[in-house]
């Protein structure tokens, strides 16, 4: 009874702490809340990018022939693709449409050169001559071939290489069917079908029999939600704010040593373990509830500046035992900053200071995917990256509770290592005054 008695009082103590501070409670709450907000604006954008894509691309045809037109249904039926053979009126050349990306208007420029289309019939004539030798058909007239004949695709620099890949798979594509349907109709030629509108038909049902279509994997594909900044700056921000307790953590633990109230506690017999499980336990609650602050920055705030409401997945509570367990390990690092530390200054510096390296090992700031090999390896020792895995197999991925098993107890590890440092330090720390 006295036991639970001291850990009662020992949180009663952290809260009253804290609420004399009100730079810590800033940094605690309305900070992450601010970064949050303010990330997900940033990256709003990119994730759109993919999502409600609207290019405009200029397009200098000189050739005007059946090239063109398979370039121009090709990209047609590509949605949020926009193409554009004049400007106020006047239609493009490959001067002016040089001209418009160099100033930035536009992104994205298209030239079919004059003479592409007959190039492409040349070509077409070459290969069914060589099929039709052996079965001792006609031939096609044909030429060599040009060396200089290309279609040229040009990119404002500033453009994201995504689009760069994109665009030009678009139209590769375009420029194969026309291929194809340029020997198809030389083929027949050669068989003596003037017109054989059945075999277009043909070719162009065979053309959309296979399509493509992006799906997102997930247990429940119906609660899957489309890519967005939200869903992945909410949860990566609000594990990075709930390690800021080692601020006011470490600095009140450093406080504590220095004024002696420490070392009067620890003298009465019996409180040592009552008032450190009192601590852990008093800020552990206190990260858990900022957390739960944050995905209700994410439900209620983001929706009025005009961003999608934060969607915790198919199975919401099995992100439960992440969230405890990294608060936990949030309250056992700065357990540890303020237990091996001799200043304030120290403490809150080195503290801060190191959360944003773990959180930038920990995928963060970027994916860990695209970190080097050795800092992937070095990102499995980060807890941050364990507490944004969890979330993101419930939140992202539509996993249950299955899911979350591995990295809530490489938390539960981390947090048993720190915390056993910890008190080793204050020992050591305590013997040293």
């Amino acid at each position: 009874m006295r036991f639970a008695k001291i850990i009662y009082a020992t949180i009663i103590k952290e809260w009253l702490i804290l609420r004399r501070d009100p730079g810590g409670l800033l940094i605690l709450l309305a900070m992450p809340a601010l970064l949050i907000l303010i990330m997900a604006l940033v990256q709003d954008a990119p994730f759109r990018d993919y999502q409600n894509l609207q290019l405009k691309i200029l397009v200098a045809d000189e050739d005007r022939g059946t090239l063109s037109e398979a370039v121009a249904t090709a990209f047609h039926k590509s949605p949020g693709i926009e193409l554009l053979d004049s400007v106020e009126g006047m239609p493009l050349s490959p001067v002016r449409l040089r001209q418009l990306l160099q100033q930035g208007k536009y992104k994205i420029g298209l030239i079919i050169p004059r003479g592409a289309g007959n190039e492409l019939a040349n070509a077409a004539n070459s290969v069914a001559n060589s099929l039709s030798a052996s079965m001792s058909a006609g031939k096609l007239p044909q030429r060599a071939p040009r060396d200089s004949m290309n279609i040229r695709l040009l990119f404002d620099p500033t453009t994201r290489p995504a689009f760069h890949l994109a665009i030009h798979a678009a139209l590769d594509k375009a420029v194969s069917s026309a291929s194809m349907q340029v020997l198809m109709n030389r083929l027949n030629k050669l068989a003596g079908n003037k017109q054989d509108t059945t075999s277009q038909e043909r070719w162009t049902a065979m053309m959309d029999a296979l399509s493509i279509r992006d799906e997102q994997t997930g247990t429940s594909m119906a609660n899957t939600q489309h890519l967005n900044s939200v869903q992945h700056n909410v949860p990566a921000w609000a594990i990075f704010g709930m390690f800021f307790i080692v601020v006011p953590l470490g600095g009140h633990i450093v406080r504590e040593r220095e004024q002696g109230s420490a070392l009067r506690v620890s003298l009465i017999p019996g409180t040592a373990l009552g008032l450190a499980i009192g601590r852990i336990l008093a800020n552990t609650i206190l990260c858990c509830l900022q957390f739960i602050a944050m995905c209700l920055v994410g439900f209620l705030v983001m929706p009025l500046v005009g961003l999608p409401a934060l969607d915790l997945g198919a199975h919401p509570w099995a992100i439960t035992p992440v969230v405890i367990a990294t608060a936990l390990c949030a309250t056992a690092y700065g357990n540890l900053i303020g237990s091996v530390f001799r200043s304030g200054i120290q403490a809150v510096s080195f503290g801060a200071i190191s959360i944003v390296i773990l959180s930038a090992l920990g995928g963060i700031w970027v994916p860990a995917e695209i970190l080097p090999k050795v800092m992937q390896g070095m990102a499995r020792c980060s807890p941050l990256h364990w507490g944004l895995e969890g979330i993101q197999n419930v939140i992202l991925r539509q996993g249950s509770w299955a899911d979350v098993v591995l990295p809530t107890t490489m938390l539960l590890g981390l947090s048993a290592i720190l915390l056993f440092i910890g008190f080793w330090g204050g020992k050591k720390a305590e013997e040293s005054f």
